[in-house]
């Protein structure tokens, strides 16, 4: 998201209704997630302050699409392995039988996900107190950040071509 929450941390926001999970392999979708968070460790203050995710369940209703092989290797991940750490974990709109399956998870993801349920408005308030007040919630689940994934893929393609540039860059040096 183009905003921090109120205590500097980096934003992911998914809303897993708009994915389709059969299109690509759980490899396919680490991949995606272990760049994601790499955008994150570039800067080290960033990278120190971790990030939160935020997810949007309220019209997810396809369970069954998301790969269980993708589920089974992420959990561990985020949990230890990732350049930047989970600092939280907000599921909104969330089934009613997501507590359950809550006692599963590793002491420290139980610790820090937390399940949001009711109306937008309850949602908010809850968000508020955990440094996501509604001016850095996108418009999706009631907030006022518009998000604009082709903006920022456009904003990465120039970061990486500058890398790019760069790294030719010093390979000519090297040659001379």
């Amino acid at each position: 998201m183009p905003v921090t929450d109120t205590a500097g941390r980096t934003i992911f926001y998914q809303d897993p209704s708009r994915r389709n999970y059969a299109k690509y392999s759980w490899r396919q979708e680490l991949m995606a997630l272990w760049y994601l968070v790499e955008t994150i460790a570039e800067d080290p203050v960033r990278g120190k302050k971790g990030y939160v995710i935020l997810v949007n369940t309220k019209h997810y209703n396809r369970p069954s699409q998301v790969s269980q092989e993708f589920i089974k290797r992420l959990y561990p991940i985020i949990d230890t392995a990732l350049p930047a750490r989970v600092r939280a974990g907000h599921l909104c709109n969330a089934s009613p039988l997501l507590p359950s399956i809550k006692p599963f998870y590793s002491r420290n993801l139980r610790l820090r996900v937390k399940i949001h349920t009711g109306s937008t408005d309850e949602i908010l308030r809850e968000l508020a107190l955990f440094c996501l007040p509604k001016n850095r919630i996108p418009t999706e689940l009631g907030g006022d950040v518009v998000i604009d994934m082709f903006q920022w893929t456009t904003e990465r393609m120039r970061v990486e071509g500058a890398r790019n540039d760069i790294r030719a860059a010093k390979r000519a040096r090297a040659d001379i």
